[in-house]
């Protein structure tokens, strides 16, 4: 090898580190942290969408945005008249979608299509606005895989009165369960507001991680409701260093500029395991390294979050990691049976949520084949999780 060689493969080997530790690199499988989801749209046709609390789920017509915010805002200007239509996803059945021109054609459980006349030159906002209340409830559970599992806990939450769902990862174990999930949040009865877990983002395919952000949400978001902050961020695959990428730009700008409310994050994977806080198992499954616990625990004490909701460890949990309450609500499979929870959270607006834990209540008849082998080895099951 010439040195101009050398130096040039020096240079090209500098710049990729130096985005490597920009943008952080995700493991398994090695790669780069993936980009967020798409929240513009420019139409041929003269018009441009902007959104906010949503995303592009589908450029082409029928133009399909979902919610990822129970109140998103989109932005539609138009260089010529005529009428636009397109479809919002993941909107609470109550809630009303107002704007300049805006009418609404159909309403399909959670989705809303809508039809809104534009003049040349017009900047229309369309606003979603969650019903108000006295007193908001959610409901939060993960690891349910995408089939009938996943269909029970949707039910479960809207039949115990949560006006929306957090989930905490794991909707799909399978390749084959894609299909199934995504039409069970189409056809949720609350809107769903997900986390994504490690199944969810690398579990049998490298890109797993898009059919999330295509047909659930982004990785990493923040929104806001009745006065309290929900912090939904990714923990599905270990991220070096654990202040890069999109995780760490949004955790550092929420340390500059902390809620002034209560705050809930939500993820997959929590930073410790309880059973072997208490001794009850020797190896944690939980986040893998320490150094990237540590960073993530220490900037959501910096904001002052007052519970972080997780799931992976497929059982419930409340205890305290270091000063920090975690909540797990890992119960989706239902493979505990009657001890099985969901987990519950109540607040009015601008306070703190009370929580408490409801029985899962999951019949055999919501049970997938393809999970029966975790029912009948229960106890092999938890060691694996």
């Amino acid at each position: 090898m010439t040195w101009r060689r050398f130096l040039l493969f020096a240079a090209v080997a500098a710049a990729l580190a130096g985005l490597a530790l920009l943008r952080g690199l995700r493991y398994p499988p090695l790669q780069l942290d993936p980009d967020t989801v798409e929240t513009e749209l420019r139409s041929p046709e003269g018009w441009t969408l902007y959104a906010r609390g949503a995303y592009r789920r589908q450029a082409v017509p029928p133009v399909v945005f979902r919610a990822w915010s129970p109140e998103p805002r989109l932005l539609l200007e138009a260089e010529r008249a005529g009428t636009v239509e397109l479809t919002l996803e993941n909107v609470h059945p109550d809630a009303s979608v107002s704007g300049r021109g805006v009418r609404e054609l159909a309403r399909t459980g959670l989705q809303r299509r809508l039809a809104v006349a534009v003049e040349a030159g017009d900047a229309v906002e369309i606003a979603v606005s969650f019903p108000a209340r006295e007193r908001y409830r959610f409901a939060a559970i993960g690891d349910a895989g995408g089939r009938g599992e996943l269909r029970w806990c949707l039910q479960r939450a809207a039949d115990l009165g949560a006006d929306f769902l957090l989930h905490v990862g794991d909707i799909v174990y399978y390749e084959d369960d894609a299909d199934a999930a995504a039409a069970a949040l189409r056809e949720a009865p609350i809107p769903v507001f997900a986390a994504i877990g490690n199944h969810d983002f690398h579990g049998g395919s490298r890109g797993r991680f898009r059919w999330f952000q295509e047909f659930v949400g982004p990785l990493n978001c923040v929104w806001e409701l009745g006065g309290v902050t929900f912090l939904l961020f990714d923990t599905a695959a270990d991220l070096v260093p654990a202040g890069a990428g999109r995780r760490g730009g949004l955790l550092k700008a929420l340390v500059e500029r902390p809620p002034t409310g209560p705050l809930i994050a939500v993820t997959h994977r929590p930073f410790a395991d309880p059973r072997v806080l208490s001794g009850r198992r020797a190896d944690p499954h939980a986040l893998n390294r320490a150094a990237e616990a540590d960073w993530l625990r220490s900037r959501l004490l910096d904001i002052g979050t007052t519970a972080m909701i997780t799931g992976h460890i497929h059982a419930s949990f409340d205890f305290d990691d270091r000063g920090l309450r975690t909540l797990i609500a890992g119960d989706g499979l239902g493979v505990r049976g009657d001890q099985a929870t969901i987990l519950i959270g109540d607040y009015s607006p601008g306070q703190s949520p009370e929580f408490h834990w409801e029985p899962l209540a999951m019949p055999e008849s919501a049970w997938s084949p393809e999970y029966d082998q975790d029912r009948r080895r229960p106890e092999e099951y938890e060691k694996l999780h």
